[in-house]
Order: C-alpha cells, then sequence, then structure tokens
C-alpha cells in the first residue's frame, strides 16, 4: 500500500490492520528552522499506541503512549537521528513484543507495546516535516510448518539454520521446492 504526495500537516493515513512484520515507512524532508515532528500510531479510541517526538529545541527524542486522556511515562534518548534541512526515511517495524525504529537505514530505537498493535487505524504526523511518502508493507513471507529435524518456525524469505538435523533431513526450499540430504 503506497501512498505519494506532499501534504500540509498535520496529517491522518488510514492504516491496514498491523500484524508482526508490518512495517511502515514515511519519508520526508526537515524544515530549514525545525521546532519538532511527532509521528503517531493512532487507535481507533484516538489513544496512541506509539508516539514519536523529535524535537529539535532540546535535542532528544521522546517514545510514548497516551492512553484514555493521559500520557505515560516517556523514555528519551538523547541524540537527533535527522537533521535540519534534511531529507529523511523514518521506518516503524511492528514485531510481536514491541515496535522497531529506524531513521535513514540506522535502527535507532525499541519500544514495548504499552497497547494492542491490531488496535491500530491510522499513522498521524504533524510538525516541522513536509511528508513526501508512506508506504506500508505487509508482514515478509509465512509460516512454514515444523518439519522433523527442525526445531522453529521459519519464514520463507528468512535463511533458515539447523544444527544436526535427523538423516535424511527434509526441507522446504523458496518457491516450493523440497531439498533432501543424506549423509
Amino acid at each position: 500500500h503506497l501512498v505519494t504526495f506532499e501534504l500540509a500537516l498535520p496529517m491522518d493515513y488510514p492504516l491496514q490492520r498491523l500484524v508482526p512484520g508490518t512495517t511502515i515507512e514515511l519519508t520526508g524532508h526537515v524544515l530549514s528552522s525545525p521546532k519538532s515532528f511527532h509521528i503517531n500510531l493512532v487507535t481507533g479510541a484516538d489513544d496512541i499506541a506509539l508516539h514519536i517526538s523529535v524535537r529539535f529545541d532540546a535535542g532528544i527524542v521522546v517514545f510514548n503512549t497516551f492512553r484514555n486522556g493521559c500520557w505515560e511515562e516517556e523514555e528519551r534518548i538523547e541524540r537527533l537521528p535527522v537533521q535540519q534541512g534534511d531529507n529523511f526515511e523514518a521506518m516503524i517495524l511492528v514485531e510481536e513484543m514491541g515496535y522497531k525504529v529506524a531513521f535513514n537505514q540506522q535502527h535507532f530505537a525499541d519500544f514495548e507495546h504499552r497497547l494492542l498493535y491490531s488496535t491500530v487505524e491510522k499513522l498521524k504526523t504533524d510538525g516541522c516535516v513536509t511528508v513526501h511518502r508512506i508506504e506500508q508493507k505487509p508482514s515478509h513471507g509465512s509460516m512454514l510448518p515444523v518439519l522433523e529435524g527442525v526445531h522453529q518456525m521459519a519464514l520463507v524469505n528468512e535463511p533458515t539454520i539447523v544444527y544436526n538435523p535427523s538423516t535424511p533431513f527434509l526441507h522446504m526450499l523458496p518457491g516450493d521446492a523440497w531439498y533432501q540430504a543424506k549423509r
């Protein structure tokens, strides 16, 4: 799901249901004299499951949750992932236990879920940036059934390492091909 535009902020962008493995990518441009900008994942009840506040005036990034009309405890990182006047890419990866946040292809922070990710319905941005593109990418790969000799679930698009498999070893390869190894 891809949207390309250049809109004034604040802006609401509807999201499809979030599941582990979903990524949300946002590209934009930081204005030349910024104070702050915010990226929020908002639930249907207008709570904020993930609040990312990049505060240029304080030189920090704040992560938080807004639930039932109240802010919860802030998590702060005392460095900025982007600079004034620069283009940037922000990426949020949904995982089972929390969100991974990256800026410009570099991991920046982890934020544990305080609200269910499945209740998130929109991305909301505001502040001193111009947004160029938002893209929501579905989870990569599908889960394979557990095979004899394989003690963990694997994603089709991810490498699988199997230590000391039983023989003969049988494993599914990408493209529905089977691989059989005999010792």
